[in-house]
């Protein structure tokens, strides 16, 4: 596996140095590195004790060092001593460094050697981030293939690992022979992500089910659990194509599997993977469904047949009841091995000569594995199952899930903004959870929810001071109140901060013409 890594300097010594030298680190353009694999340079930046100040045309951006995981700047300013101690050593050509008072000399020697060697570091991570020079390595079960930061790509790669071992030991699945290692491939830019993986809209993951198969994935530095979950989303699908990799599983059971295993999470107290944790986000669908007085059959979410968006989260609660019921879970288990396996099975060639079952023949077999002459009974365990879930006392992650889900199914002046403010109250970092509460509060106007709502970017931007996005919220917000000529300056800071990114032209022209 690929271990090199970033030099970790301890935050004392940086600040420490930084205070103390006057050196020039490099004749290149400054450039930080931020913990959650985002590179920035080609911006003059001006170090502090406790920041980074990014000097952009349209203003400038304080970064805190907590959110940086290594940089390279140029200058710094010179040490000033302030009592009589520091003043005699200074008097003798002493500076403080590392702990001890060195000769200046010796100590631009040291600092010199190692901001050398972290912008070498720096710029091979730099190098790296374009898919033709692209890191590869491998790892027992898999091949990698990525632009992020060797410390993402050792993190996701032993997830993967850990990941793989749960669900091979609890299904008791193999890869055959002549499969090899599956190819996993991590983007840091949505556009080559697009244009190699075949990725579309606003998807995060993509899993090439024929030969040659791969997993693709775009990792989004805005909602890291967001890549999570599709990553352990989508490599169910190639674990269920372990199964039987000539049959191709219902819509229904293959997404509704991979959602319950999508929420598996790794302890690092156990040293195990957690799996079947609730999907708050898919239960607030459930319940935005119930209350709209729709409910999915049991006979219709299995036999039909179809590939309907509900079985994300219908099939998902499904699943989950038959898995957390011990009753069920063996029968539950079984009857999802043999329906790719038994003879029972009528089974029917479809597309890339993969055999199928159809819906009819899925309820049928369904029905004679369980026993069932109706799914009355049954049915009615799994209503009341879901019932019993409850968003009350969600965490941080579910409300985040919850409030997205609600915004996106336009509940946007009541069940969004509650399920959104809940989120940010207990502690959310999550930029989107920001905007979409702005948005929300801005939607209903007011100075009130106005000043509100430039509030909850304020806090946004303590979170993340280089979101682009953020920032041109806060455009349209300024520009709501009145605020032009700062909605102006807000929505071009914007653009340079991310220049390529499409949306924020439409943002531009909708902030500047004075539209919400």
């Amino acid at each position: 596996m690929h271990r090199s890594k970033l030099v970790r300097s301890a935050a004392v010594f940086l600040i420490a140095a930084a205070a103390t030298v006057s050196v020039t680190l490099s004749a290149r353009a400054d450039l930080i590195q931020m913990k959650d694999g985002r590179t920035i340079d080609g911006v003059p930046m001006k170090l502090e004790a406790d920041a980074i100040v990014l000097e952009y045309k349209s203003g400038k951006v304080r970064v805190p060092l907590t959110l940086v995981a290594d940089y390279a700047i140029a200058g710094a300013a010179p040490f000033e001593p302030k009592t009589d101690e520091e003043k005699a050593k200074r008097a003798e050509g002493l500076v403080p460094y590392n702990g001890k008072w060195v000769k200046i000399e010796e100590r631009d020697k040291a600092l010199k050697a190692i901001a050398a060697k972290r912008q070498a570091e720096l710029d091979e991570v730099r190098a790296h981030q374009e898919w033709r020079n692209r890191y590869k390595f491998a790892s027992t079960n898999f091949t990698f293939e990525s632009t992020l930061p060797p410390r993402l790509n050792d993190e996701y790669s032993a997830l993967m690992e850990t990941y793989f071992t749960e669900f091979k030991k609890s299904w008791g699945v193999k890869v055959p022979k002549d499969w090899g290692k599956l190819k996993v491939c991590f983007y840091n830019e949505r556009k080559a992500f697009n244009q190699i993986s075949g990725g579309r809209g606003g998807v995060l993951a993509y899993y090439r089910f024929v030969p040659p198969r791969e997993l693709n994935f775009f990792y989004d530095p805005k909602s890291p659990r967001g890549t999570l979950d599709c990553m352990f989303h989508e490599a169910n699908h190639y674990l269920t194509d372990l199964v039987d990799e000539q049959f191709q599983y219902p819509h229904w059971v293959n997404e509704a599997m991979a959602e319950y295993y999508g929420s598996s999470e790794w302890d690092p107290k156990s040293k195990k993977m957690q799996v079947g944790r609730i999907q708050e986000g898919r239960l607030a669908e459930l319940k935005a469904d119930i209350e709209a007085g729709k409910k999915l059959s049991l006979s219709d979410l299995i036999g039909k047949g179809d590939d309907a968006y509900e079985h994300y989260y219908w099939g998902w609660s499904f699943v989950h009841f038959m898995m957390s019921t011990p009753a069920y879970e063996k029968k539950f288990r079984d009857f999802f091995i043999d329906l790719a396996k038994s003879k029972e099975v009528k089974r029917d060639v479809g597309g890339f000569n993969f055999t199928e079952v159809s819906g009819d023949e899925c309820l049928r077999f369904f029905m004679k594995r369980f026993g069932l002459k109706d799914t009355d009974v049954l049915q009615k365990e799994w209503y009341d199952y879901i019932d019993k879930l409850s968003l009350e006392g969600a965490g941080v992650r579910g409300m985040e899930e919850a409030g997205i889900a609600a915004y996106r199914r336009g509940a946007t002046k009541f069940r969004a903004p509650r399920q959104l403010k809940a989120a940010i109250d207990r502690g959310s970092k999550n930029a989107e959870v920001y905007i979409l509460y702005s948005k929300c509060l801005r939607f209903k106007g007011g100075d009130d929810n106005l000043a509100a709502s430039l509030d909850v970017l304020e806090k946004a931007l303590a979170n993340d001071p280089l979101d682009a996005d953020v920032v041109a919220e806060k455009a349209y917000v300024l520009n709501a109140m009145g605020r032009g000529d700062e909605a102006k300056q807000m929505i071009e800071l914007a653009r340079e901060m991310n220049p390529e990114n499409p949306y924020l032209e439409m943002d531009i022209i909708e902030a500047l013409s004075g539209n919400d």
